[in-house]
């Protein structure tokens, strides 16, 4: 049997898939709930490849009918997308209700189902059109559901990004990880739409856009997730504690407000605790002997802001007291910034855009305009 390109594009994901399905469990121990869920995404991701293959490659009636119940996987990716990312971010440890899995499970009843149908007489009311209705019906299911899965997995980002900004002075790494997931995701459903389009509507000018692109890809997504789990396998473990829910906000009177306005101040200006990259909320709360819902309050309505930009303010400063003193002179930005306590330069450099409202360049050069 030859393969094309893309056949060999597909058994390149497949290998991969299987690979990482395995040795990506023993990346990160303190992690294992969503090492185990980003398992079985990759082990779905790489069955709906080998379906694939199954389908355009071999007609033969026990492979062409295990094509089709590998076909069932395209209920569970979104689920699976968004059970990982939420124990990823969450550290949730229970897994999706059953009932985020019953169109799989009521697909896999149909595939089994047609076990019992004889395969000539499968093939001939296949060709004569009697299960079009139901592909496409499944089908765009399928696909409702996987959009449906992927927003809950981008809503989920976007609101724990903001949350993150009230726990921590720094960004993760995991977000550049989740936002390449993303990425190979969106390709996946946008190539999807497309194809499913093109069957009805005939668009000319996206014919180059087919279901080949949907397989390939897949091959990415998986390729993205293999890159970073073997070269970054750090970015497994970041993760935040989750936060209970309180039942009574806790609220400061005055005279603590003052007591823990006086001791920030201390702890900022003279012991500048900000030059600690991985200061968290809970542990300046500590620092201060209350409790973080007292210092969020503290911050949000006395200093009008959130943990991550107070922090990230001081060190803005520090920074700009080294730029005074010509420190840049005789080391490089990046030196400087970590020197003021930013983990990153991507994290000090849009810090310094949102406060100075011009980039640290762009200060250095006015700065030395204007002496």
């Amino acid at each position: 049997m030859k393969f094309n390109f893309i056949d060999l594009i597909l058994l390149f994901g497949v290998s991969q898939g299987i690979f990482l399905g395995f040795t990506i469990l023993f990346v990160c121990k303190n992690n294992r709930k969503a090492n185990k869920t980003l398992s079985l995404l990759l082990f779905s991701a790489t069955l709906m490849l080998i379906g694939r293959i199954f389908l355009f490659k071999y007609y033969t009636p026990l492979l062409y009918r295990l094509a089709m119940i590998f076909e069932t996987v395209i209920f569970i990716f979104g689920p699976l997308l968004y059970a990982y990312t939420n124990k990823l971010l969450t550290n949730h440890k229970k897994n999706l209700s059953f009932y985020h899995y019953v169109p799989a499970i009521l697909h896999l009843i149909y595939s089994l189902g047609l076990l019992f149908i004889d395969y000539k007489d499968l093939i001939a009311m296949i060709k004569a059109g009697q299960f079009d209705f139901i592909y496409i019906t499944t089908e765009l299911l399928a696909l409702l559901s996987n959009m449906f899965y992927f927003s809950l997995t981008y809503l989920m980002i976007k609101k724990y990004k903001m949350k993150e900004k009230n726990e921590l002075s720094y960004t993760q790494n995991v977000y550049q990880y989740l936002s390449f997931i993303i990425f190979g995701i969106s390709a996946f459903v946008l190539f999807w739409i497309i194809s499913f389009s093109n069957y009805f509507l005939k668009f000319q000018a996206l014919s180059y856009i087919n279901y080949s692109s949907i397989w390939i890809s897949i091959t990415v997504f998986i390729y993205i997730v293999g890159f970073y789990s073997l070269k970054q396998p750090e970015i497994f473990r970041a993760q935040l504690q989750h936060k209970k829910n309180t039942v009574k906000k806790e609220r400061v009177n005055h005279q603590e407000m003052e007591r823990l306005t006086n001791e920030l101040d201390n702890l900022m200006i003279t012991k500048k605790v900000y030059l600690n990259h991985k200061l968290t909320l809970s542990q300046l709360a500590k620092e201060l002997k209350t409790s973080t819902n007292n210092l969020s309050w503290l911050l949000n309505n006395v200093h009008k802001s959130n943990f991550y930009d107070y922090i990230n303010t001081y060190r803005i400063e520090d920074f700009i007291q080294k730029i005074r003193k010509g420190e840049h002179l005789h080391h490089t930005l990046l030196a400087l910034s970590l020197d003021s306590g930013f983990n990153s330069k991507s994290t000090f450099n849009k810090a310094f855009k949102t406060l100075m409202q011009q980039t640290p360049t762009e200060y250095i050069k006015n700065l030395s305009i204007s002496v």
